[in-house]
């Protein structure tokens, strides 16, 4: 609704947002039929550029691109044999676990774990099946509810595994 009324504005030539990438995806048509400009400084999903609307803009990387850096830093700098890849049960963060896991296969480092954290019990399962596998990098895709509940756990555990976060873990 919110896109439709500042479509509705003669006087709006250009919108900085939104800020996910869910939004972005439900208001682009509607900004480029009006031919109102759409810069989304946090909108990372491929398929947003994928349509190739010319009066679409991002100024954040793409996932895939997220997840090739990420699984560049896990394989190659930490040398990591024993990988867990954990997220959140939402459409953007299963998607980056997806990619990463893709990209790790790609690098010959294939995760040992894939996990869904859905609730804080279920963080408890997490940390024994890490502890079982002798997991040596975990990488979380989530809110940072999710990331910091999951790192209080490690730490209460003293687990030392190297914990790399998604994009998200900087939101409040």
């Amino acid at each position: 609704r919110i896109a439709e009324r500042i479509s509705s504005h003669k006087n709006i030539h250009a919108v900085i947002g939104h800020a996910c990438s869910a939004t972005s995806r439900a208001t682009q048509k509607i900004y480029a039929d009006s031919k109102i400009l759409q810069i989304a400084p946090s909108a990372n999903a491929n398929s947003l550029t994928e349509k190739n609307i010319n009066s679409f803009f991002r100024l954040c990387g793409t996932d895939l691109r997220h997840a090739k850096q990420i699984a560049n830093f896990i394989a190659e700098k930490l040398q990591s044999k024993k990988i867990a890849i954990a997220y959140m049960q939402d459409a953007h963060n299963q998607n980056l676990a997806n990619a990463v896991t893709e990209q790790l296969v790609i690098l010959d480092s294939n995760p040992v774990l894939h996990y869904a954290i859905q609730k804080k019990q279920n963080l408890l399962k997490l940390m024994k099946k890490l502890d079982h596998l002798n997991i040596d990098a975990v990488f979380i895709a989530g809110n940072h509810t999710a990331i910091s509940a999951t790192l209080d756990e490690l730490y209460k555990k003293q687990m030392q595994i190297p914990v790399i976060t998604s994009d998200a873990a900087a939101t409040n």
